[in-house]
């Protein structure tokens, strides 16, 4: 289940969300969609979706729902699967 704790520990003082690039990945990879493809449905580039997945990029707040739309999940499902390695 997915906590006020856990969101926060997964909230930056930036407004980021750290830790998802994993779960971005794994879940753009299910449906077989190119980073490309993942880039053009959130709005933005392909390079920006490398370095998410690599978790060199934080994914902003505002962002976090155009991933969930474009990969067909709830926002929580981004949020728990690193939240499990979190606590």
């Amino acid at each position: 289940m997915l906590t006020f704790r856990t969101i926060c520990t997964k909230l930056d003082l930036q407004g980021g969300v750290t830790l998802i690039g994993l779960t971005i990945a794994r879940l753009r990879k299910g449906k077989k969609m190119s980073q490309e493809e993942l880039g053009h449905l959130v709005g933005i580039e392909q390079t920006l979706i490398s370095r998410i997945e690599r978790n060199q990029r934080k994914v902003k707040t505002d962002e976090l729902s155009s991933f969930a739309k474009a990969l067909g999940v709830p926002i929580t499902e981004l949020l728990e699967d690193e939240a499990k390695n979190v606590i």
